[in-house]
């Protein structure tokens, strides 16, 4: 084990011992105390949690933490000192509208909510979905729509009834029966429609052309054809 290691363990149980007076109820002054401990050992170290950065600033200023904070599951990094956004990971809107609607083919009705990208970020919610602890701060929107308005960081999804380790085992299951389909020809059908919505019709054959070449051409085509000849269930390589 590396010394670096052994200083992130050390730190994370100095945290974990000094930061909570009991659960769930954060007190800033053990906090503060912690990392001074941290920083008077000569312990390099960075702040890393899983709510985005809007969640976390106010917090990290009231500490006087001038150092860099990965945020949002690693999507993030921060630098608390300039009040700069380093590096940001948004999901694409669009993929993540349909895969929660192919979740919701699974299991019913969902209520989702998002993490807004930026330093000035929101939590939105739509109508129905709760938030794990109420104190979280969190703005309803009218609609799942308004959702996907500005890039996002995150999204959150609830079920009423399914717990969230069923929920995600729904999920994961539904992810790998799309992945191991024809993502080639999935592709190639989502980007004809888009380039469809903005461009004549002739165009827009000229892009099925060329569509269809590609997948016409790729492997996973070959498989499809050796398996449907060999009555066989085909075994894509996405690719």
């Amino acid at each position: 084990m590396t010394p670096i290691v052994v200083v992130l363990i050390a730190l994370l149980c100095v945290l974990v011992r000094f930061l909570f007076r009991s659960a769930f109820r954060y007190d800033p002054e053990r906090a503060r105390a912690a990392l001074e401990l941290a920083r008077g050992a000569g312990a390099r170290h960075i702040v890393v949690t899983g709510r985005p950065v809007p969640g976390v600033r106010g917090l990290l200023a009231a500490l006087g933490y001038e150092g860099i904070a990965v945020c949002g599951q690693g999507a993030q990094v921060y630098d608390t000192a300039s009040g700069r956004m380093l590096s940001a990971l948004t999901l694409d809107r669009e993929t993540a509208a349909t895969a929660l609607g192919k979740i919701e083919a699974e299991t019913g009705a969902l209520y989702a909510a998002v993490d807004q990208d930026g330093t000035d970020g929101h939590t939105l919610i739509e109508p129905g979905y709760r938030m794990a602890h109420p104190t979280l701060p969190a703005r309803p929107v009218p609609h799942r729509d308004a959702l996907w308005e500005r890039p996002i960081a995150k999204v959150l999804v609830r079920h009423p009834e399914l717990t969230d380790d069923e929920l995600a085992a729904t999920a994961l299951e539904l992810a790998r029966r799309l992945a191991a389909g024809p993502t080639v020809a999935l592709s190639a059908i989502k980007e004809a429609v888009a380039f469809g919505a903005g461009h004549t019709l002739e165009e827009s054959l000229a892009k099925e052309d060329e569509l269809q070449t590609r997948a016409g051409t790729s492997e996973d085509h070959v498989i499809a054809v050796r398996a449907f000849l060999a009555k066989e269930e085909p075994q894509y390589l996405g690719r």
